[in-house]
């Protein structure tokens, strides 16, 4: 059930006995306290890890997307789109930074080739542009600089988790 401590220590890095019987690295691997743990207690508490971060990431995401819903709205309804059309608008423009980023995380999950990946980038930059510059319109032109930047922060985080998730699937 437990491993050898020596097959814990990284590459590189030294171990030694200690005159108590216990083993201590050297300083170039430093010892974590997780080392020590069971695999199974390794393994359970890299799954309650991922669960967090998968999580958060949808938390986050979420929210995201609902702020950058308002912000597209808000611009639909000042470029003269009416009531109804300005409601669907911003599904028109953000569904295709979800798509590409659905689209990049299935390929890396499944190991889809390049061609599909290089379809998913270009899809979720070019959703991420239009919104990006849409959010940031709809503050106005008597807008500061600050207020541009704060309204283009909702698409700008949802691209953020998905390199985020993306990160996770690789490793």
């Amino acid at each position: 059930m437990f491993r050898k401590l020596k097959d814990r220590v990284p590459k590189g890095g030294r171990s030694s006995t200690v005159g108590d019987g216990s083993v201590s690295t050297s300083p170039a691997a430093p010892a974590l306290a997780l080392t020590a743990l069971p695999v199974r207690t390794l393994k359970t508490v890299r799954n309650v890890a991922l669960a967090l971060v998968g999580g958060i990431l949808l938390t986050a995401s979420a929210t995201a997307f609902a702020e950058s819903y308002n912000g597209l709205k808000d611009w639909a309804e000042h470029h003269r789109v009416t009531h109804g059309w300005a409601q669907a608008w911003p599904l028109q423009v953000d569904a295709y930074l979800l798509a590409g980023e659905l689209l990049l995380l299935l390929a890396a999950m499944c190991g889809w080739p390049a061609r599909v990946r290089l379809l998913g980038w270009a899809i979720s930059v070019s959703g991420l542009t239009v919104s990006v510059a849409c959010n940031a319109g709809h503050v106005g032109a008597l807008a500061t600089p600050a207020d541009h930047l704060t309204a283009a922060v909702p698409p700008l985080a949802a691209m953020a988790g998905l390199l985020v998730a993306l990160t996770a699937v690789k490793h």
